[in-house]
Parts: C-alpha cells; structure tokens; sequence
C-alpha cells in the first residue's frame, strides 16, 4: 500500500498544480475584420448589454454591436473591482463593433466603463 502512494503521489502532486492554473482569466482584444463568424453577437443599447449573459467554449470569439445613442466601452470586471484587468475595448461609437476572443474557462464579469453602476452586471461564461 505504501508503495503504491509513493508512485501515485507525485502524479497526483503534479494534477493538483495543473488545477491551480486553470483559473487564470486569459482573453484577446481581436479585430472584427477578422473574425468571420462570432460565437455570440451582444447588442449594447439603452443603456444595457443584450444578452446579460452569455456561455460560450473556451477559444470563442465574442462581438458586441453597439445600437445605443451613445458612445460605450466592454470593460472587465466591476466599477469598484480591478476595472480593466483582464481587458478593456475602446470606445465604441454608434453602430461600431469591438471583438474578445476568450481564451481560458472561467466566468468575465464586464461592465462599461464611461456608464459605471448604470451598465454593469453582465457575464461571459466561458467552458
């Protein structure tokens, strides 16, 4: 019995580390001119993000549309938690597009930035 720990221990070791890795929230800012067909398109207007929420796979490509009568931004995180952190759009003007490919699983609260606790709330579930 003794043996057999020994000799699955450091397996064990090794799947418990490669866990701790796993929660890191990786993402791209990527061109829309060259993402043929997104995974999810969320509509940013009247002062919301349509859907809220959203789950995709791990490597999607997600695009939000702004069709609001004014300018937005797709920020990571929450107005008062790490704004930013894991990423960040430009402004979007009216009718213009920004793309975040989503690299690794995990949930990425967003919210915009110039709109703060107006527009917050929303998710990218990614698996």
């Amino acid at each position: 019995m003794t043996s057999r720990i020994a000799v699955l221990l450091p397996f064990m070791l090794l799947a418990f580390a490669n866990c701790a890795h796993t929660g890191e929230l990786k993402t791209e800012v990527v061109s829309c001119a060259s993402v043929e067909n997104p995974a999810v398109e969320v509509l940013v207007k009247d002062y919301t993000f349509e859907p809220l929420e959203i789950t995709v796979p791990a490597g999607s490509v997600v695009k939000w549309v702004n069709k609001g009568p004014t300018s937005h931004m797709v920020t990571s995180g929450a107005p008062d938690a790490s704004p930013g952190a894991v990423f960040g759009t430009p402004f979007l003007a009216i009718g213009g597009t920004a793309c975040v490919k989503f690299v690794n699983p995990g949930t990425y609260d967003y919210f915009c930035r110039p709109h703060g606790n107006a527009m917050k709330g929303a998710k990218v579930v990614v698996e």
